[in-house]
């Protein structure tokens, strides 16, 4: 549209929008996405007469104005807690995500919730549900990202990261229970349950005491802490120091509770497998003295104290 003046017919209605702009850019527009887009319309008129434009409305609030009048702006011309709708259409060549998600004895998961959630902190997302079959089909238009891959369906998911256009064919889902262990809630079911367990804690360089409901590996620690993870076992108490000696063990027991030294945040991991996920909480007593694990808060009884890095010394004897 060149023309310095266009006449639009009348018509449409609040309750039935027609198209009246349908313009085609020169040099395509480029989207970077999670950013706003700003649309300016003019609108002028001669003499008495007043703009009279409708449009469809969106309930997002505040930053919507438009021209009350040849001589105002008004905030309140549309109501200040509406945005008149943009509708886009794209033109694109997508990458398309198959797969299928199943239950946990194989049977064909209809209805599953398949999303896909990019990795690089756009939330840009795309979603899809199985069939009666329990296949998907999911088309991925910005196919140059990486995403993460869930599926779920009622309270069971599974979940798969580092999704690309190269090996988004043919993704295969085992749903199952998830539980995450966070720094603010254990989430630990009232029996014994196999799951998939996420561990996010969240928890800064230094020295930390720390317990898992689940049992773990040396390789385990070292996804959560970091490579050069040092893991100490508690040898017993002087005063109100307790003492800890460095650890050579591989395995570490559900419940068992140990001191860790890290040089870097902690990372969110997904344990590979699934593991029994139980409120287990074990001791170890040296000398009179325990070093107990708790999953959430509780009053302290007589004689017991929160190990801080106030209280406590490394052994630096080597392990026996």
């Amino acid at each position: 549209m060149n023309e310095e003046k266009y006449l639009w017919p009348a018509g449409g209605s609040y309750g039935n929008s027609i198209d009246i702009i349908n313009p085609t850019f020169s040099t395509p527009l480029v989207y970077e996405a999670g950013k706003s887009l700003l649309i300016v319309v003019e609108v002028h008129s001669n003499g008495n007469w007043l703009p009279n434009m409708n449009y469809e409305l969106a309930n997002v609030p505040d930053k919507c104005y438009y021209i009350y009048d040849d001589n105002s702006l008004a905030s309140s011309s549309w109501y200040s807690s509406y945005r008149p709708v943009l509708y886009l259409t794209v033109e694109a060549n997508p990458a398309v995500s198959t797969g299928n998600v199943a239950d946990a004895e194989g049977n064909a998961a209809e209805g599953a919730k398949v999303t896909f959630v990019s990795e690089d902190g756009d939330n840009v997302q795309y979603q899809g549900t199985t069939d009666a079959e329990g296949k998907f089909s999911v088309n991925i238009v910005q196919s140059s990202r990486t995403y993460t891959a869930i599926a779920e369906k009622d309270g069971l998911k599974d979940m798969k990261e580092g999704i690309t256009a190269d090996n988004m064919a043919d993704l295969s889902f085992i749903l199952a229970k998830w539980i995450e262990l966070n720094e603010e809630d254990a989430n630990l079911p009232a029996e014994p349950t196999t799951a998939t367990v996420i561990v996010d804690l969240n928890r800064e360089a230094g020295y930390h005491a720390v317990a898992f409901p689940v049992a773990l590996s040396d390789n385990d620690l070292k996804a959560v802490f970091g490579s050069d993870v040092e893991t100490f076992t508690f040898e017993g108490m002087s005063g109100n120091t307790a003492w800890f000696r460095p650890s050579r063990q591989t395995e570490f027991a559900a419940g068992l509770p140990i001191l860790v030294k890290t040089s870097a945040p902690s990372q969110r991991v997904v344990l590979e497998a699934a593991r029994e996920v139980s409120n287990v909480a074990n001791k170890i007593d040296k000398d009179g003295y325990s070093f107990e694990a708790t999953y959430a808060p509780r009053a302290l009884a007589a004689g017991e104290f929160i190990l801080s890095e106030q209280n406590w010394k490394p052994n630096n004897e080597s392990p026996e």
